[in-house]
């Protein structure tokens, strides 16, 4: 029963509102129950709100065009006919065309790909529709997924939108088989957790963003070898340090270590590397020949490099710039 700011559900035996609702647009056109009585469709001239029995708001959908007849066909979904479409609602996030009308008509049903309905003469008319993206969407929301996908792999559902819609509904496992766009691949590859086919995408498009952001995301989940390729193809060897020292692989650190040294001449790389890997005596040669002799004399000693001792001791002689005092110093840090 219509109010003036919406519907009840007014139960005549007893003359009571059992429940009231008032939707967004509260001046309602018409009201259309579904088969079994278990979903209602109120109907105003901008917006379809559904109902459950007991006049709960289930969701609301903002129409463009005034509704000029409709139903609930078998699969509990609301069929409706405008002045120039007929459109279907699965659920808010699931609306479409059927069709476009040359004609106003009014819906009696849609059995297979034949839309029946009654024209403005009243006479009982027919025509051919396009059912695809109907039931790719049903199939969706439905869970009938071995429907979606042979729906997809004979070429019936072809565009990004239908791949998108995928995503939307919580499948990008699937929309990755379909996409042909790397950038939204990568995307997908990343929400599905597919590491090694986000990796595959990345490397395709040379992208050192989507490459930094893979390896973030492969070191969240533990998997370290697409961790590694990312930070080898961004040359990131301070991140490489970082990941091989996790691992324990000494014998990566020393091939970057020599790599540092011979190809690359980053002492600060080479040092970081020694550090980490326990070669004491090149990072007692590094630090000399960064200038640090003080800190590379101290090394020398309390690690016994005999080698390194004296030729460092004598250049911080020959240093008027460094206190003499730092040889004694040094020397105590022997016992």
């Amino acid at each position: 029963m219509g109010t003036s700011s919406g519907v009840m559900l007014y139960d005549f035996a007893s003359k009571r509102a059992i429940s009231k609702v008032k939707p967004k647009n509260p001046v309602i056109k018409n009201a259309i129950w579904s088969k079994n009585f278990a979903k209602l469709a109120i109907i105003s001239r901008t917006y379809i709100t559904f109902v459950d029995k007991l006049f709960n708001i289930l969701f609301e959908v903002k129409i463009s065009e005034p509704v000029l007849s409709g139903y609930f066909n078998d699969n509990d979904v609301f069929l409706y006919s405008t002045h120039y479409h007929v459109k279907y609602i699965i659920n808010k996030d699931s609306c479409g065309i059927i069709a476009t009308l040359t004609e106003r008509g009014y819906l009696v049903a849609i059995l297979g790909s034949t839309l029946h309905y009654v024209s403005q003469k009243g006479a009982l008319a027919t025509m051919k529709v396009d059912m695809s993206e109907y039931n790719y969407k049903l199939g969706i929301t439905r869970g009938r997924i071995g429907e979606v996908i042979g729906q997809l792999s004979k070429g019936e559902i072809v565009g990004s939108l239908s791949i998108r819609y995928l995503e939307q509904q919580g499948l990008p496992e699937i929309a990755l088989n379909y996409e042909k766009d790397e950038r939204h691949k990568f995307s997908l590859a990343k929400a599905s957790r597919n590491l090694e086919a986000a990796l595959e995408a990345a490397l395709q498009m040379k992208r050192r963003d989507c490459l930094s952001e893979l390896a973030e995301e492969a070191m969240k989940q533990g998997n370290m070898k697409v961790a590694e390729t990312c930070y080898q193809k961004m040359l990131a060897f301070d991140k490489l340090v970082f990941l091989y020292v996790l691992q324990g692989d000494f014998l990566k650190l020393e091939k970057i270590m020599n790599l540092a040294k011979t190809k690359l001449k980053d002492q600060m790389l080479e040092y970081q590397t020694a550090l980490v890997i326990g070669k004491v005596e090149s990072q007692a040669k590094l630090l000399a020949e960064a200038g640090h002799l003080p800190l590379a004399y101290a090394i020398a000693r309390k690690h016994k490099l005999e080698s390194l001792v004296p030729p460092l001791a004598e250049a911080i002689k020959n240093d008027p710039q460094i206190s003499q005092g730092v040889l004694e110093v040094k020397v105590g840090l022997r016992k």
